[in-house]
């Protein structure tokens, strides 16, 4: 797929997305008028779960990006991420922020923290951990002020694409970083 049908094809992608982390139980919050949202699948759930992905219109995802596209989403970022998500879990479910998106003229003002503390206020409740992949050198910044921790990086695209996901021969890749965030123990 080009660049240019790549990135016009996004929206719809992460529509699709969004739709099946919800039809799995996933939560939807937002802040200041949408200007921030946050994607979160509860314990024990999994975004690419067929019963709801499928239904979501996971198919149109599939034949849009192809047979290699298809193993990168459902085998190889699994598992890449997985080399630091396992261990770190072991057998506990978490919470799995899934997608944190704030508009350009929403940035700086704090509105995905502020929307990831009210989520890890249920997680501490619950005494659930909650992962996610920060997706930027500014985003890890800030879930490591929520208490987050790195746990290592994944390159994703190695040699087949720059840092923002464009098509480049032996570009450097994309680097995610895995993250943790362990609830503090009842008293």
């Amino acid at each position: 797929m080009s660049d240019e049908k790549r990135v016009s094809y996004l929206e719809t992608f992460f529509r699709i997305l969004i739709k099946a982390a919800v039809l799995n139980g996933g939560t939807i919050y937002e802040a200041a008028q949408w200007r921030s949202a946050v994607v979160v699948v509860p314990p024990g759930r999994d975004v690419a779960n067929p019963v709801h992905f499928l239904p979501a219109g996971g198919l149109s995802i599939f034949a849009r990006i192809g047979i290699q596209g298809t193993f990168k989403m459902l085998f190889e970022f699994p598992r890449a991420v997985g080399r630091y998500k396992n261990p770190a879990l072991g057998k506990s479910d978490c919470y799995y922020i899934f997608i944190v998106a704030t508009i350009p003229e929403g940035r700086g003002q704090g509105l995905a923290s502020k929307i990831l503390r009210e989520v890890l206020q249920v997680a501490q409740k619950e005494q659930k951990p909650a992962w996610l992949e920060a997706t930027s050198e500014t985003s890890k910044r800030v879930y490591a002020k929520l208490g987050f921790q790195e746990l290592g990086s994944v390159t994703l695209g190695k040699g087949k694409s720059t840092a923002d996901g464009q098509s480049k021969t032996e570009g450097p890749g994309i680097k995610i970083w895995p993250m943790i965030w362990h609830p503090r123990p009842n008293s």
